[in-house]
Order: C-alpha cells, then sequence, then structure tokens
C-alpha cells in the first residue's frame, strides 16, 4: 500500500488526518475523500508517549498524546502500536483503547492503552518512558454498540478488561466518544464472496459499513447500580485498573483462579449467578405488575393450578429486553459466557482477541468464522467487520 506521508485527507467530519489508511484502495487511486462515504479512514502518526504506569504485575498502562484518535475512537475499538524504525518486531500489535484521557479544558487530548508483557512486543513497549516516540494507526473496527437494556454485565477475563473503562464510562453517560462504524442493529457488516464477485471485487478487502452519527440521546443513561461488571485473572495481582472501575461506582465482581481475591473459580461462576439473580428480578417484578393490574396489590395471590406435565423441557425467561452482555477474554471463556447468555436469551457480544497483522483488512490474517442467513458460515476480518460480533452470529 504507498501513502502520500503529508497529504491532509479531511475524514467524514471534515477534520484533516496528516496521514490516511483506506480499508480497501490504495493511496493513488483513492476517491475524493469529501465524497467517500463507504468507508472510514484511519489515521497513522508518530505520537508522543505522555506516562506509562504499572497496574498490576506485568501490567502497564500507556498514556499518548493523538487529540485526533481520542476525538474519533468509539469504546472497543483498537489501535495498531509499533516501534519506529524497528525491523524486530516488524509488524505492530493490535492494543484495545482503555479510555480517553482530557486536557485541562476538558477536550480529548489523547488515548490510554493497557497491556500485559507477554512477548517481545509487549517487553519493548514496556521500557518506553515519556517524550518517546511510537507509530500507532488507526482507530479499528467497529466498537461496541450503545446499550440499551436495563441492565449491562461487562465480563473480562485475563487483560480482556481493556476495553471497559470506557465502555462504562460511556454506559452511564459521562463522556461522549467518537464516529460509531453502523453495527449497533446488530447486522454483519460484511459482506460474502458470492456477493464480493458479483461486484467485481474479489481479491481486495471490503469496506465496512459507513459510520453512523453517534448521539447520546440514542438512549438514557444508566446508573451505576444498572452496570455490574465481572472480573476474572488467574491470581490477585493480576488484577489491573480496579481502582478506575471503582472511581465509576459501578457494582464490580472479582475472581481469581487460586482464590487470593474474590471468588475461588472461573469468572463464568459469577455471570451464572447474575443471570440468575437477573431473571428471578424479572420474574418478581412481572409477578407484582400483573397484581397490580388486578388490583391485587397487598395481599396474597393463590397460585396458578399446575399444569399437565409436558415433555417439553421448560423455557427461562427471557431477559432479553431487561439486559446485555459484553464481554472480552480467553475464547474459551467467551464461548462459555456465550451459551450462558443463550441459555436466558440475553443479547451477548464478544470482543474478539484474535492476532492481526496489518489491521486494516489486507492480509486477512484476522479471519473468523460468522454464520450466514443460510446455515452455512463464511469468514469475516476481525480489524474491519469486528472485533465485536454478536455471539450468535459466531461459529465458535
Amino acid at each position: 500500500m504507498l501513502i502520500r506521508a503529508n497529504d491532509a485527507i479531511p475524514d467524514a467530519r471534515g477534520n484533516s488526518n496528516r496521514i490516511a489508511l483506506s480499508h480497501h484502495t490504495p493511496a493513488e487511486s483513492m476517491p475524493d475523500p469529501l465524497s467517500c462515504t463507504d468507508a472510514p479512514l484511519a489515521c497513522q502518526q508518530i505520537i508522543r508517549v505522555v506516562e506509562q504506569v504499572r497496574l498490576a504485575r506485568d501490567t502497564y498502562r500507556l498514556r499518548l498524546a493523538a487529540p485526533d484518535l481520542a476525538e474519533a475512537v468509539v469504546p472497543g475499538q483498537s489501535f495498531m502500536i509499533r516501534a519506529p524504525g524497528v525491523t524486530n518486531p516488524l509488524l505492530g500489535r493490535p492494543f484495545a483503547l482503555y479510555d480517553t484521557w482530557l486536557d485541562g479544558a476538558g477536550r480529548p487530548a489523547g488515548i490510554d492503552i493497557v497491556y500485559l508483557v507477554v512477548g517481545k512486543m509487549t517487553t519493548l513497549m514496556s521500557g518506553w518512558t515519556a517524550g518517546d516516540r511510537v507509530e500507532v494507526w488507526g482507530p479499528l473496527g467497529n466498537g461496541f454498540p450503545l446499550p440499551t437494556p436495563k441492565r449491562l454485565l461487562l465480563v473480562a477475563g485475563g487483560i480482556g478488561n481493556t476495553p471497559f473503562p470506557a465502555v462504562a464510562r460511556e454506559a452511564l453517560g459521562q463522556r461522549v466518544y467518537g464516529r460509531r462504524p453502523g453495527i449497533d442493529d446488530g447486522s454483519s457488516t460484511g459482506r460474502s464472496e458470492t456477493e464480493r464477485q458479483g461486484d467485481g471485487e474479489t481479491g481486495r478487502s471490503i469496506s465496512p459499513t459507513p459510520p453512523l452519527p453517534h448521539s447520546p440521546s440514542l438512549r438514557l443513561p444508566l446508573t451505576p447500580s444498572q452496570i455490574t461488571f465481572c472480573y476474572g485473572t488467574r491470581s490477585a495481582d493480576y488484577l489491573a485498573g480496579l481502582d478506575d472501575f471503582a472511581a465509576l461506582g459501578i457494582d464490580v465482581r472479582l475472581a481469581t483462579d487460586d482464590g487470593t481475591r474474590g471468588h475461588h473459580g472461573f469468572v463464568t461462576d459469577l455471570v451464572d449467578t447474575w443471570l440468575e439473580d437477573a431473571r428471578e428480578d424479572l420474574e418478581e417484578s412481572t409477578r407484582k405488575t400483573e397484581r397490580q393490574r388486578d388490583g391485587e396489590t397487598g395481599r396474597n395471590i393463590s397460585p396458578t393450578p399446575p399444569l399437565p406435565i409436558s415433555p417439553s423441557p421448560p423455557q427461562a425467561s427471557s431477559l432479553k429486553p431487561q439486559a446485555s452482555i459484553f464481554c472480552c477474554g480467553p475464547e474459551p471463556m467467551m464461548h462459555a459466557v456465550a451459551k450462558l447468555a443463550a441459555k436466558h436469551a440475553v443479547p451477548c457480544w464478544l470482543s474478539l482477541e484474535t492476532p492481526m497483522a496489518c489491521g486494516f483488512g489486507a492480509c486477512f490474517s484476522c479471519v473468523t468464522r460468522v454464520k450466514q442467513p443460510d446455515g452455512h458460515w463464511d469468514y469475516r476480518r476481525t480489524c474491519v467487520e469486528g472485533p465485536i460480533f454478536p455471539a450468535e452470529m459466531l461459529a465458535l
């Protein structure tokens, strides 16, 4: 891909980005950006490290000065990061937005990234200090939808907690983030190979749905009591960012594999308990509504006579209008959460941690299998059509 490094290309909002990456078109053949509505532009920049703070064992928060990126990003999107001029490692690595940070006037001034040191790139990153230069391109992917039900459950395993400070802050109405690509209706943003052939597009990447305007008026903000964060790690010393979640005032429930803090066991145990409690609350609310409707509030109600035994298994009360789940972490954990969500008919969105190479859809190294309406599946790129997918769409 050829990129002219000093071009000023306006984005969909008219802002000028120094370097722009199209999701599918070489720079020399890009259409007029003012008329380009089929793909958002990701900005590539060399930016400055502001600070680096240790949050937990082998876990750090990297603060970067990047006003353009901070204004554009939405919770759940990611950035590719690498050291400029370094060839080992050569490729960048994807990191989810932890949150944006504001300047003294309350304007977005940059982005925070939280990472766990596990390999060559993250070991290199852990040595960066204030003033160092970093190469970043993004924001990439779609991001989480705006939550609309009355309850929101955030589920994280390991370093999967990273998207959720921004998700919770947005759900609480404390901050408005940037341009949200069009997945809020839960539909797939990609196209099948057959559709690409029909459009004469085989051999190149797929454009995501154009971004939708982001407005906090799409739903009323949730209260802290309506948001629960279930967070599991192998041990207490890996729990990162707990002060940030506590400052939001939301319900935080912890689990550790070794029992050193919180529940001794898997985070999915906490999810199961939360779903059962939510179902009981829903059933009690339904009974109360029925009593009020029948004018029987304040006195006992005779139970409904038992029905004849049916060979059909009982169906759990649907929590779909009442709750939703956002989940990020190891794939086996997300698979288990998806099964629990399906059992209780709760909409569940998964943020995949698929390894990426380019970050803008050219290499197809991060594809995942997504179910199609005809019952088959097709590949979708995590960096473009994802990383957030409705759980029921994934062929896990």
